[in-house]
This record gives C-alpha cells, structure tokens and sequence, in this order.
C-alpha cells in the first residue's frame, strides 16, 4: 500500500483550516472548538484507516491525480481537507 492518500471521500467536510485549529500537547493533533472535537492530522492511509475505524475527525492531504495549478509557496496546513471521512473509503482499497 502506498504511503499516499488518494479518492477519499468526506461524510462531512469542514471549512476551518488545520491553522484555525487549536494547537493541543500532540503535535499531530488540533482542536475544534466549534465542533468540540479533536482534529487527527493523519499522514497515511493506515493512520486514516485507525482513525476512520475510531470515527474520529481528521485532517488529511490528499494527493491529486493531476496538478491543480497551486503555487509553491503554499504552506503542506494550506493542502490539508479536514473533516468526517466515509467509511467506504477502504471498501475499493487494496492492502
């Protein structure tokens, strides 16, 4: 299985940035404090996997079949989608 997270789907997708987020004592997680919820930067899809398992809120950079013409510059928090990932998301995935 590859290291990149491709095709994922959102439940519900958020409209904060990870930036916007409340910074907690675990560098790979944020708080939402309009959700109420704790934000999980996953970086794999294993650790998407564990957290969709769990139901939690993630944050992810997913990995675009084609370039979509963004600038360099960008901050990896500006890639981020942040949000409620559906399950069926590994439904299609090989492992």
């Amino acid at each position: 299985m590859s290291d990149e997270i491709r095709n994922c789907e959102f439940r519900f997708k958020c409209p904060k940035t990870w930036d916007a987020l409340e910074t907690t004592a675990i560098e790979s997680q944020r708080y939402c404090s309009q959700c109420q919820k704790v934000v999980h930067h996953c970086r794999t899809p294993t650790e998407l996997e564990w957290a969709i398992v769990r139901n939690l809120c993630v944050a992810v950079r997913i990995v675009e079949p084609q370039s979509t013409g963004r600038g360099a510059d960008r901050k990896i928090e500006d890639y981020l989608s942040i949000g409620d990932v559906s399950p069926e998301y590994f439904a299609g995935t090989e492992k």
